[in-house]
């Protein structure tokens, strides 16, 4: 589908909002192969949110190694300076210069997530107001990416008005259909990827926005996939396959190990060691007040 548009339109961006990696089940596994995902459908600017910082920074600019020129954090930062970079300024073939900046949730970042990295979480208004300071007069059209929820994002808006297009993540809305602040407009999204979003500009004669519009295309599984892509998700199954196979066996040598320590125990040595395990159970579910 990315490949269609690029061949009808020549003046393309291709953005994430933020949480474009998700620690869960096999998440280092997904990431990993996400990483090369997003390599291959050559994604322009990456703005990092939650999802990125709760796998940890170490983890994360790991995984990422390869992905760090696209990284944009313009509200995160550690000891004063930037984690990565706090804006990105792509040069499209109409020589039209677009300014990115991004974001983060307050909401969903939490403290401890913060405290544990060491990140400070920099006023998304402060941030913005600063960055279109300095970059507004460098281009021709300025794109916040939010992670931060609708009403946060429209407050940066609003205060902000060197800021001509917006784009929400983090909070479920069914359509693209934007709001209109005077020239200005904040595109909600959806989350999960499970819809890709598009947003089409008109410029007039002065490179001024004349209209904005926006449409999901839902992500099924009727699309057409690049040759690079199914091989993707042929190496992502074999190695998650691989992963699963090599824990099983992990477990079952355990198992077996353990089953052969209790053959050569005797009754009572046994009784002591099964006491003994449920004491360290035990202390390890107590509480601190």
């Amino acid at each position: 589908m990315i490949q269609q548009l690029r061949n009808t339109h020549k003046d393309i961006l291709l953005v994430d909002l933020g949480s474009f990696f998700w620690p869960q089940e096999d998440g280092e596994l997904k990431a990993e192969f996400a990483a090369k995902a997003i390599t291959a459908m050559k994604y322009d600017v990456l703005n990092v949110a939650e999802g990125e910082l709760l796998f940890g920074l170490d983890a994360f600019n790991n995984l990422a190694a390869g992905l760090k020129p696209l990284l944009i954090g313009s509200n995160l930062a550690i000891k004063g300076l930037p984690l990565w970079q706090p804006y990105i300024i792509k040069q499209v073939s109409s020589g039209l210069r677009v300014g990115v900046i991004g974001i983060a949730s307050g909401e969903g970042l939490k403290s401890e997530i913060l405290d544990r990295e060491g990140v400070s979480l920099k006023s998304p208004v402060s941030s913005a107001k600063d960055l279109a300071a300095k970059i507004g007069p460098q281009v021709d059209l300025l794109v916040l990416l939010s992670n931060s929820g609708w009403q946060n994002t429209l407050e940066v808006m609003q205060a902000v008005p060197e800021i001509n297009i917006a784009m929400v993540g983090n909070d479920y809305f069914t359509d693209l259909v934007p709001e209109k602040i005077g020239q200005r407009y904040l595109f909600k999204s959806t989350r999960q990827g499970k819809q890709l979003g598009i947003i089409n500009i008109f410029l007039d004669r002065k490179k001024k926005i004349a209209a904005a519009e926006g449409e999901m295309k839902e992500l099924s599984a009727d699309i057409q996939v690049s040759l690079e892509h199914k091989s993707l998700e042929t190496q992502y199954d074999q190695e998650k396959y691989r992963r699963h196979e090599e824990e099983r066996l992990r477990r079952e040598q355990k198992m077996k190990e353990e089953v052969e320590q209790f053959r050569k125990m005797s009754p009572q040595e046994f009784i002591d060691y099964m006491n003994q395990s449920e004491s360290r159970r035990h202390e390890s579910n107590v509480q601190p007040n």
